[in-house]
């Protein structure tokens, strides 16, 4: 009888301790969130596919209209960007000669118009997007200028992530291992160059509450930065493989959103404590789209929770 009560102890505990190592006492957003690896889907926080998009995409990046909910993924396979109407999943392809090579997307925080990291070019591509309508009308607006050399700036060299901050300055992760910042102007001027210390093949960025999320691609990790001076304020370098793209969920429980070689990893915003990966495989891009929250109990709530469970198991077996 000892030994089976020791038995039932030992299960137990192994129970709690295996399920409090995803993060400790950390909230983690439920969101459900689109996500693409060539084909789109939206998921739920546990990986169940709620909404397939079939349309044929060699998809990279997704972004959602935060104005009307509509949703845009990128194809630089096809040199294209989808439209997707969010009411009845109509899937228009926008294709262009502007376009060689488009990467990651974001709208403007005021101005209502789209941009893409357009890195055969070496440029960003902006562009104004109504939809529904039949044609869908679009207008490209310096497509060719933003980006561009000036002054004694050589311009972008290889462009991936693209971010805005609350005035519409544009922060832009480059191939030579650097955020440049854009100002607004006419178009986009340049303004400055960080190069964050162990940035390394830059991938996805994403601007929340005053600070930059950079993916570094060579180091399998994530820089949170300061972009006043380019300082790191963490690096997240666990539970990741392959990151490319990023995002942040907003909400009462915000969250860092990353694509990665396993599906979508959750990370806390301030600490950068992992609180765990939803598996729906390899994933290039990641866009939140509905809230919810779920906390990880402390590993000693856990564990007196598995005491009080073998105990009981215990006394049901005398």
């Amino acid at each position: 009888m000892k030994n089976s009560l020791f038995r039932l102890l030992l299960l137990a505990l192994g129970a709690a301790m295996f399920v409090g190592t995803a993060s400790a006492g950390v909230t983690v957003p439920s969101w459900d969130f689109l996500s693409c690896d060539d084909l789109l889907n939206e998921y739920d926080n546990a990986g169940h596919v709620l909404r397939s998009f079939p349309e044929a995409m060699d998809g990279y990046d997704v972004t959602i209209n935060p104005a009307t909910g509509n949703i845009f993924a990128s194809d630089p396979t096809n040199d294209r960007i989808y439209a997707i109407d969010d009411a009845d999943r109509s899937v228009y392809a926008i294709s262009n000669s502007v376009f060689n090579g488009p990467h990651d997307l974001a709208f403007h925080p005021t101005n209502g118009m789209l941009y893409a990291t357009n890195r055969g070019a070496n440029r960003i591509v902006e562009m104004w997007v109504e939809l529904p309508s039949l044609p869908m009308s679009v207008v490209f607006v310096s497509s060719s200028v933003i980006g561009q050399p000036e002054g004694g700036w050589g311009g972008l060299d290889d462009p991936s992530g693209i971010a805005f901050d609350g005035c519409g300055t544009m922060y832009v992760s480059s191939g030579a291992d650097e955020i440049v910042v854009l100002e607004p102007g006419g178009s986009y001027d340049y303004s400055r160059t960080m190069c964050p210390t162990g940035l390394s093949d830059p991938g996805g960025l994403a601007y929340y509450d005053g600070y930059l999320y950079v993916v570094s691609k060579d180091n399998n990790s994530v820089l949170k930065v300061d972009p006043v001076d380019g300082s790191v304020e963490y690096v997240i370098s666990d539970h990741l493989t392959g990151p490319t793209g990023i995002a942040v969920a907003l909400g009462n429980d915000p969250g860092l959103l990353v694509a990665d070689a396993s599906g979508v990893a959750v990370f806390d915003l301030e600490s950068g404590a992992w609180a765990g990966t939803v598996d729906v495989g390899p994933m290039t891009g990641v866009q939140p789209t509905g809230a919810g929250s779920a906390v990880i109990p402390e590993p000693v709530t856990l564990a007196m929770l598995g005491i009080g469970l073998g105990g009981l198991a215990y006394r049901r077996k005398k």
